[in-house]
């Protein structure tokens, strides 16, 4: 960067420079060549800070570094690809739970990707209101015929 404010300075000064100098010279024939010369002043001004600059500082500048320290991208990816999938699977729960009326308070799931890539799902809490738990025999057994898992039923804690 300091490159580049040494090219304006130095080509500001050479602009002040020859503009005064082209100013002061004479019109005739002889003032054609100071005038050349002069442009050949600014053109050395404009070129002088590229020869002392460094451009393999500016070339060969990092790259921009991520902030994952110590996650690998596979381990980032794979964690986003879990998310995405508890939620798929707790929405589709839901849509199940609210078919039959029951609509869970919480519902948290937790599931397990192999080797092959294969999701399973290990484990469905289900938190219901009182209501809700006396009535639900039906969605549960839709809910666990689905994702081939037991419900974990719990009841709405009274405050």
């Amino acid at each position: 960067m300091d490159s580049f404010a040494e090219l304006g300075y130095g080509f500001c000064v050479g602009m002040v420079v020859t503009g005064i100098l082209i100013a002061a010279s004479p019109k005739d024939g002889s003032g054609k060549s100071v005038r050349f010369i002069l442009r050949l002043f600014l053109l050395l001004c404009f070129l002088l800070p590229f020869a002392k600059t460094d451009f393999s500082q500016i070339c060969s500048r990092e790259p921009p570094s991520l902030s994952i320290e110590n996650q690998s991208y596979d381990e980032l990816l794979q964690e986003q690809l879990e998310q995405t999938v508890k939620e798929n699977i707790k929405t589709q729960a839901l849509e199940m739970f609210d078919d039959y009326g029951i609509s869970p308070i919480s519902l948290d799931v937790s599931i397990h990707i192999s080797e092959e890539n294969r999701i399973t799902v290990s484990e469905m809490k289900v938190i219901l209101s009182k209501e809700d738990l006396l009535r639900c025999d039906e969605a549960v057994a839709a809910v666990n015929q689905a994702f081939g898992v037991s419900l974990l039923l719990n009841r709405e804690e009274e405050e």
